[in-house]
């Protein structure tokens, strides 16, 4: 091959890997309007065309794990974050979402020992994960451990709406639930946004108010604020058919999988359904489902 030729093909595969990463670049600025906008399907597809240019994108990993946790899929989640942290991700901008993808998938003991001692730079980021570790050490049986993590989000971030829900839920966990929904009054009188804040509203008003219906107005608060809020989908659609009510149940679960639809728990709860309609066929279907992802 001449001179000419040889310069003529490195231009011609120059202009093919700067349009590859130009593609790549257009599908995270693409993944990052669908994430703002919650529409985590679409940010899931965007961000996986760019993998396909840049494998090794340490953003695209990140924004891919964040999708997947808003969809339900920690497992998956965790596989992309820690594949972050192997290309040298700030761990600001990983760990706190690698600690929510574990205790998804309840592996707090893990997260305890692997982060117990973590100190992160930045005050959200910090907060975000003492949080998940209070959340670990309560799920452990360690209620000193619990004060301890939840003062160490609280001392970066006296404000940390995450870290005042798990206060709340500490109160009622010691049976002051009347205490317990002042708390969280005042966290939604703060932020009537707060999904976390009315699905902690509606779970005692759902097991220790026992009141059903003003439960499933709170749920659905919980959920109008944060659509994709897997566990108050859950409780909601558990809710619904508890009641009997399996048209609404069947619609909320609709919903629930349309933004989660690799939850585990809205196969679950599609079994159930199936099962209280009488259709035991779907209702075997669904078993089988959980029972190979049980035995994987």
């Amino acid at each position: 091959m001449n001179t000419f030729k040889r310069l003529a093909v490195s231009a011609i595969v120059a202009a093919m890997l700067a349009a590859c990463g130009g593609s790549a670049e257009k599908s995270l600025a693409s993944a990052r309007e669908h994430l703002a906008k919650q529409d985590h399907k679409a940010a899931i597809i965007e961000v996986k065309n760019a993998l396909q240019q840049k494998p090794d994108s340490a953003e695209a990993r990140v924004l891919l794990a964040t999708a997947l946790l808003e969809t339900g899929d920690a497992v998956n989640a965790e596989l992309e974050l820690r594949k972050a942290l192997d290309l040298k991700t700030s761990p600001e901008l990983v760990v706190p979402k690698l600690a929510s993808a574990m205790a998804a998938t309840r592996q707090f003991k893990k997260m305890a020992e692997e982060f117990g001692a973590t100190r992160l730079n930045d005050p959200k980021a910090h907060a975000e994960l003492q949080v998940n570790l209070a959340g670990a050490q309560a799920a452990l049986g360690k209620a000193d451990l619990v004060q301890k993590h939840l003062a160490a989000a609280l001392e970066v971030d006296p404000g940390y709406e995450p870290a005042l829900i798990v206060q709340a839920r500490q109160v009622a966990g010691n049976k002051d639930f009347d205490g317990a929904l002042a708390m969280v009054d005042k966290i939604i009188a703060k932020n009537p946004k707060s999904g976390e804040g009315w699905r902690l509203k509606a779970d005692i008003q759902n097991h220790i108010k026992r009141s059903p219906d003003e439960a499933a107005q709170s749920y659905r608060k919980a959920l109008e604020a944060k659509p994709d809020l897997v566990a108050a989908h859950t409780s909601l659609v558990t809710l619904l058919l508890a009641q009997g009510k399996l048209d609404d149940a069947a619609a909320q679960l609709g919903a629930f999988r349309k933004v989660a639809p690799n939850s585990l728990p809205a196969r679950y709860l599609q079994a159930q359904l199936a099962y209280q309609k009488r259709d035991f066929k779907a209702a075997r279907e669904q078993a089988q489902v959980l029972l190979r992802v049980a035995s994987a």
